[in-house]
């Protein structure tokens, strides 16, 4: 009976770990209960919940091996889809814009690539880089808008010059 109110009582302190944000701690404790309850699936649970956390700090990298480490938990899956997309929004936002299209064009979302990608052009043009700009521009031939901007910042040719007599 009082072995069982113990680790009762330490399945409860675990439990609120999580909820403190301790998941480290809280699976150490899980952990040392063995199969008391459900201690192997609250281990899982802290992975979700700590790649839930981490999301909300935008720690990309570490939400999405955490949501790795939930495996099938819930909809872990698709949270690690949910971690990168708001990563490649993060670098967009961040003007690191062919990472952000890479990123997306990864995640199968083309538009949202073709997107990143015509923000770059716009950038570039802001910047005066033309030579670049017209190259990315060339590359999402198509894309609504794109055409027009290129032949906006196509070079006019230049009259040639007659030399006087």
């Amino acid at each position: 009976g009082n072995q069982n109110y113990l680790q009762l009582k330490k399945y409860m302190d675990a439990s609120n770990l999580i909820n403190q944000k301790k998941f480290s701690e809280a699976r150490a404790e899980f952990e040392e209960l063995g199969d008391f309850k459900n201690s192997k699936n609250k281990i899982i649970e802290s992975y979700y919940e700590e790649g839930k956390f981490l999301l909300g700090e935008r720690e990309f990298d570490a939400a999405r091996e955490a949501f790795t480490k939930a495996g099938d938990y819930k909809d872990s899956a698709k949270k690690i889809k949910d971690v990168s997309m708001a990563e490649a929004k993060s670098l967009l936002k961040n003007e690191k814009f062919t990472e952000a299209a890479n990123l997306f064009e990864k995640l199968g979302e083309h538009e949202e690539s073709q997107k990143a990608l015509f923000k770059y052009a716009k950038y570039l043009i802001e910047h005066e880089d033309f030579d670049n700009a017209r190259e990315v521009l060339k590359s999402i031939e198509g894309y609504e808008g794109a055409d027009e901007l290129l032949k906006s910042i196509e070079p006019t040719p230049t009259e040639t010059q007659e030399p006087d007599e």
